[in-house]
């Protein structure tokens, strides 16, 4: 009976480096009781493997990105600015203007001023010289976040990707020829946008992933 895996990736976690039969590494079959290759790899935690009869299984511990079917990977972070994919972190300088046709130097400009209700406090945030800057000035005004902000933050980060979207065609264009790649943010000091240390929720990924299907 021929054993497959369902994804590219197999765990860091997982004690061994190799799994009898179960094959996580390659999408050719594996026989039974064979030793196949378990190639670990970075940040991801978790496999879901089938065999031909549509047994399934599962190794590691499960992550909301890492169940996804086989398919390539496509990384991107917020400091790589020499990955061809740097345009989908929000740091990539795409400016874009916002409902009210303020400028804003890049997305993070854009959704880090929206954590703030008091309109100067916003201009401060948009007016920083880079997107890193942006963070970390809201990220040291915490107390005076909008209240809501966990509830409505990820439909906001929606809104600045579509914004992004419509004012940068080139934007689209390439998000459109990832095909189905899924996408990870892999910025380590963030786990709920990105992977964090490997445990994170990849939130801006999976966003872009969803505009993608709309396109």
């Amino acid at each position: 009976m021929a054993l497959y895996a369902s994804t590219v990736y197999a765990p860091t976690a997982y004690g061994s480096a190799y799994q009898s039969g179960w094959n996580a590494a390659t999408t050719y079959p594996a026989a039974a009781g064979t030793m196949v290759p378990y190639n670990p790899a970075p940040y991801l935690g978790t496999v879901e493997l089938y065999n031909a009869m549509g047994t399934s299984q599962y190794v590691g511990s499960r992550r909301p990105w890492s169940n996804h079917r086989l398919r390539s990977t496509i990384e991107f972070n917020d400091w790589d600015t020499t990955n061809p994919y740097w345009m989908f972190s929000t740091f990539a300088p795409l400016p874009l203007y916002d409902d009210q046709g303020r400028y804003h130097a890049t997305a993070a400009h854009l959704f880090q001023s929206r954590k703030f209700l008091d309109p100067r406090m916003a201009d401060q945030v948009s007016a920083c010289p880079t997107a890193r800057a942006a963070k970390d000035l809201a990220d040291s005004w915490r107390p005076y976040i909008r209240p809501d902000w966990r509830r409505v933050n990820a439909q906001l980060m929606e809104w600045v990707l579509r914004e992004k979207l419509r004012q940068h065609p080139q934007f689209q264009e390439l998000l459109l020829n990832t095909g189905r790649a899924y996408l990870l943010n892999t910025s380590r000091d963030d786990s709920f946008w990105g992977i964090g240390s490997g445990r994170g929720r990849n939130e801006l990924g999976r966003a872009l992933m969803r505009l993608r299907k709309e396109l």
